[in-house]
Parts: C-alpha cells; structure tokens; sequence
C-alpha cells in the first residue's frame, strides 16, 4: 500500500491527500518492514502531509514532531527490520526441518491434494482419487513407447474433469514425488507421501522420453541442413527468394532449390 501511495505529487489528487491524512497502525512494525518502507513513509510525510498514528506504541508522526518522537519512529524501524530477518530465518529453519521428516512444504503436484492431517496437525499430501489413478495410467501407457503426448493428454483429459496441457503433462512424467522422492533446491530426499508408480516405471519413462527428445533433435538438425540457402539467395529470372525440398530416395537424397511462387526447378 506505501508504494501505491508514494506517487508524484502531480498524480496525487489534492481530495485523495485529504483523504489519507492521517492513517493508524497498531504498531511501527506494521507499517514499516524494513529501509524501503521507511524512505517511502518519510515522503509521504514530507511531501504529501500524511500523519501517521501507532496506537499502541502512543506515537504520532508528521512533518511537526519533535526530534525525540522521530527518534523513537526511527528505532521502532531498526527493530522492524530485526524482527522481518529474524523470521525469515526461523520460517526458512521450520520449513527445512519438515522437509527432513518427508513432508512436503509446497503445493502438491498433479494427481495430489494437499491436506491438513487433524491428529498432527500438520500439512501434508494425499494422493487425489480421481486424478491420482489418471497419473498412473500415464506413466503406464508412455513406458510402453506406443504412446505419443498428445494421446497422453487426451488419455488423461478424458478421465478427469480439468484438461491439461503438453507442459503440465511433461512437468508430471520428469517428476521424481510420483515414485516417492521430493526434488528440492538442495538436493532430493525421500518423502512420505504415498507413491504412485515404482521407480522402475519412472525411470523407463525417461528413457523413453529420451528416445523422443533425441529423435525430435535429430529431425530438427537435418531438416535445416537440408534448406542451407533458404531465404538467402535469389533467382535470376523471376527475382524471388529461394527455398527448399528434398525428395528422398532410396538410395540418396535430393535438395530442391525453388524461387516462391513459381514451379521448382531440380538443382544441380
């Protein structure tokens, strides 16, 4: 909200400035959260007149108070930010103790629900009892290589309710949490979250999904070996660019240079 109100004072109507003046907070701590915000109160102050009131510290700032109440503001603003990196580092220990037990700290992948178990209180993921045997079935049916993605996704789309995408769908098949493994930043741990497929299935997956990539990277090289002048070079008769065909055959292959718009002439 600081930085919304920290605008020019030519885009700041004179009714809007009425209107701000003065705002209450319970304490510094929730105004201020660090130097940035501090610098955007003191011109609110400054330049547009905005009258700040923490209640329960009995402090009131505007560009009149005495220098002992700016002082008091300005510690208030040290201690804020003490208090915003000190738990930063106690949320960041807290999250890296759980992912230790196995619990996973983040929104559930596809196939999962993320739910709160009531004897312990903690957060922690289910598998999803309707997308959760979709996932499986696509893991089964691409480990056997007769599957491309988009019948994956048509496979999968007819089972559940929500359609998904080629990108969601390859996210899910390069995941290791479907056959028990968390992948973090740091490094991958295992998870207590149940497991939808073996690790065997996961990894002939990614053989295949291997198979593919490198087929599909092989395609994309020849293919533009194939057409090296392509959109560089001009005929001499009807002065269009030049692009190409090839015509395989069984024993060799052909390059076709043809101009645009016209019928192709076999090269050399």
């Amino acid at each position: 909200m600081l930085r919304i109100l920290a605008l020019n004072r030519k885009l700041v109507p004179v009714a809007v400035r009425k209107i701000l003046r003065p705002i209450v907070f319970d304490k510094v701590d929730r105004a201020v959260r660090g130097f940035k915000s501090a610098v955007i109160v003191e011109e609110l102050i400054d330049d547009f007149g905005v009258k700040f009131h923490f209640t329960r510290e009995s402090l009131k700032i505007d560009a009149s108070s005495p220098p002992a109440e700016k002082m008091r503001s300005y510690l208030s603003t040290i201690l804020a930010k003490y208090y915003i990196d000190n738990l930063k580092v106690e949320i960041k220990k807290g999250l890296n103790e759980r992912e230790e037990e196995g619990y996973w700290n983040h929104k559930a992948p596809l196939g999962y629900l993320n739910v709160t178990d009531l004897p312990s209180k903690k957060a922690v993921v289910i598998v999803d009892p309707v997308e959760g045997p979709a996932v499986k079935k696509v893991f089964e049916l691409y480990a056997t290589g007769n599957y491309s993605m988009p019948m994956l996704i048509e496979q999968f789309n007819r089972s559940t309710v929500q359609n998904r995408t080629w990108k969601a769908m390859e996210k899910v098949l390069k995941n290791p949490f479907y056959y028990g493994i968390m992948k973090t930043k740091e490094r991958l741990r295992p998870g207590n979250h149940q497991a939808l497929v073996s690790k065997e299935l996961w990894t002939d997956c990614q053989k295949i999904h291997g198979i593919q990539a490198s087929q599909h990277a092989k395609n994309d090289k020849k293919r533009a070996l194939q057409k090296p002048f392509m959109g560089v070079i001009h005929c001499f008769e009807c002065r269009h660019r030049i692009t190409g065909g090839d015509r395989r055959q069984v024993e060799r292959e052909n390059l076709y240079l043809l101009p645009l718009r016209k019928q192709a002439v076999r090269g050399p």
